[in-house]
């Protein structure tokens, strides 16, 4: 049984319930959120952050046409006030866009698109298997020639390079990468603003550099550090990384 789930205003946030908008109806057929993902979804380590309904859309006017199916992802983390803290939901849901012939929106709760960013995502990781990516340029300018608007803050831009190297480690098997661990130390800085834009001495800016730098190798030592006592605790290697918050704090 599900309690209302909040959502944009164009679907309907409980199973079975309706909305017309024109010429269109739009029913909620399931919803699927938070808790161990079901096996449909076995690819998602987790879908608290999201959830994930089922749609039909019927066109009330055309007798014969056959009704749409799709499905939108409501991600809560990636809200009005920039992308999510960590990039392994993020890429388990480029992943799952890709299986089959589904049609998938992503959708902040507010009902904003997030289809440049994840298509962004998506061609970084495709391209970096592929050719050689010699500037991030590569990556965004064709999504935004097409879509203007779709990546507009650096902190977004630092979030798609994160998340393709989180989907690269992945697809690759690499478990354990210190460049990951300290790119995924200076996310953390950047999402929590610890960078101020501009420095008022150079001898400040020196300063915060050295010291910002022995603070990231003490970060990438305690995250090797939790890995190996993880890993001689499972007794195997993991195949994908694993940004356990708590690790990361």
């Amino acid at each position: 049984m599900f309690s209302h789930v909040a959502c944009a205003t164009f679907y309907q946030g409980d199973p079975g319930k309706e909305s017309v908008y024109g010429r269109y109806k739009v029913r909620t057929l399931s919803i699927h959120a938070s808790g161990a993902p079901p096996r449909e979804f076995e690819m998602f380590r987790t879908m608290i952050y999201f959830t994930l309904y089922k749609i039909k859309i019927t066109d009330l006017e055309d007798k014969n046409a056959q009704p749409k199916f799709t499905q939108i992802i409501c991600y809560k983390e990636w809200n009005h006030h920039g992308p999510p803290r960590f990039s392994n939901t993020t890429v388990d849901i480029v992943k799952y866009c890709g299986i089959g012939n589904k049609k998938v929106l992503v959708v902040s709760p507010d009902g904003v698109e997030r289809a440049g960013a994840f298509v962004a995502i998506k061609l970084g990781i495709d391209m970096c298997f592929k050719q050689e990516v010699t500037s991030f340029a590569q990556v965004i300018q064709p999504v935004v020639d097409v879509l203007p608007n779709a990546i507009q803050t650096a902190k977004e831009v630092f979030f798609i390079i994160y998340s393709i190297t989180t989907g690269i480690a992945n697809e690759a098997c690499i478990p354990d990468l210190p460049e990951y661990d300290a790119l995924l130390y200076y996310y953390q800085q950047f999402y929590h603003e610890q960078y101020p834009i501009a420095y008022s001495e150079d001898s400040d800016k020196v300063r915060r550099c050295l010291n910002d730098k022995r603070a990231m190798e003490v970060f990438c030592a305690g995250m090797r550090e939790n890995r190996r006592r993880r890993d001689k605790q499972l007794k195997w290697k993991p195949k994908k990384r694993v940004e356990e918050q708590e690790e990361s704090d």
